[in-house]
């Protein structure tokens, strides 16, 4: 019997941990059961709006950017703004024609996030707060206004802002997501003063530099090409894990 195996729940921006075992003496065939040809690997996800985003693969950790809507629609991401867990259903389906099925929950937000609305005169946005017990570590403020020269790309990475501030948090660190706001120092204040912040905050653009989106991996996005998926990916880490 087939099984699909590995870490069932984890961040969305993690790779995905899938292992399959069982295949017997089609696995004889190769050096490692982790790495095994002729295995195709399938993914569904249902997002916030009922639309259902598939994709099909050589290996599972190609699955999550290969996502695409089933049918057409207007968005070029997932309809995840609820930041409720993420279940991602995979297959897998050996040469011999048998199969194994198991749901794995990708998540936005780790126990004990929480987020604050902060509306005041001065004072516009959406802070995501890492849990309790997490070490103080420089905080973020991520500028995601935007105005009448902004792009398709700067729209949608003002668009995702809350999702990425969402894992940002859930790595640790405090997060400000800012959308029309003229005067960013009252936030940078506000910021700075967080008991879960150490240091001066870190201004980010949701669209940075050659138009790269800040946004997790593990969250596709339409017609997304090689390179930029890199270059975002590269990003977020070096975000995650500054040097």
């Amino acid at each position: 019997m087939l099984e699909l195996s590995g870490h069932q729940v984890a961040l969305i921006d993690e790779p995905l941990d899938v292992r399959l075992r069982g295949l017997g003496e089609v696995a004889a065939a190769f050096d490692d059961e982790d790495d095994l040809g002729g295995v195709l690997w399938r993914a569904r996800l249902r997002d916030d709006d009922g639309r259902v985003w598939r994709a099909a693969a050589d290996a599972p950790e190609h699955l999550p950017a290969g996502l695409a809507p089933s049918k057409p629609g207007t968005g070029r991401v997932p309809a995840l703004g609820s930041l409720h867990p993420v279940r991602l259903d995979v297959h897998a389906e050996a040469p011999d024609g048998r199969g194994a099925k198991r749901t794995f929950e990708r998540r936005l937000l780790a126990d004990g996030v929480r987020v604050r609305r902060w509306k005041e005169p001065q004072l516009r946005g959406t802070a995501f707060l890492p849990p309790p017990d997490a070490p103080a570590a420089e905080p973020l403020l991520l500028d995601a206004r935007i105005d009448a020269s902004t792009g398709e790309l700067g729209l949608l990475a003002a668009f995702v802002a809350p999702l990425a501030a969402a894992v940002l948090a859930s790595r640790g660190r405090a997060t400000l997501v800012v959308t029309d706001l003229d005067d960013l120092a009252p936030a940078l204040e506000r910021l700075a003063g967080l008991r879960a912040a150490t240091g001066a905050p870190r201004v980010l653009r949701t669209l940075g530099a050659g138009d790269v989106v800040l946004l997790p991996p593990g969250i596709p996005v339409l017609d997304e090409g090689s390179a930029a998926r890199t270059a975002r990916r590269d990003r977020w880490a070096s975000i995650v894990t500054p040097a």
